[in-house]
């Protein structure tokens, strides 16, 4: 079983020691530089929010399932999910996709979910002989030219009339 991801970040806040390989010791350095060891517990700096806790695979899958699920839970996307974690408080670097294995896994989500009702075959154009024909309404609007000077026969809408 592999150290979750908290373990070697806390060991070089705590002790200062970084693992032996060099790009992942590299990685800790980076990562390290936005969290915050405080009373044992791992934070991350937020930009616009307070301290958001650091968690463990096993409790990070637990607090997306309260929060999906849980009393006031009403079930929502990926992606809202994991903003709603992060409004609670808590990070890990995973959130975004461990919530979407979540929603994807969830039966009741996927009972509900808005389903395409389109037919597998791809759509036809249908070519008209006339393409302003729909607009028309069966009012024929003919110009016509006889030795430059043009009649335009109206069909009694008006228009001519009222254009002067």
């Amino acid at each position: 079983m592999t150290p979750p991801w908290t373990t070697p970040i806390v060991q070089f806040l705590r002790e200062g020691t970084l693992p032996e390989d060099h790009k992942e010791a590299r990685n800790v350095k980076l990562r390290s530089a936005r969290l915050v060891l405080t009373d044992g517990d791992l934070y991350k700096r937020g930009f616009l929010s307070p301290l958001l806790k650091c968690l463990n695979p096993d409790r990070a899958e637990y607090v997306l399932r309260v929060v999906h699920e849980g009393s006031c839970g009403n079930h929502s996307g990926a992606r809202s999910l994991a903003k709603k974690v992060l409004r609670q408080g808590y990070y890990w670097p995973t959130m975004i996709k461990d919530a979407s294995a979540l929603v994807r896994k969830c039966s009741p989500c996927q009972k509900h979910a808005n389903h395409l009702h389109n037919p597998t075959t791809f759509m036809k154009t249908m070519e008209s002989p006339c393409p302003l024909d729909m607009w028309v309404n069966g009012h024929s609007r003919k110009v016509t030219t006889y030795d430059r000077t043009e009649r335009i026969s109206d069909s009694g809408s008006g228009l001519l009339h009222q254009m002067g």
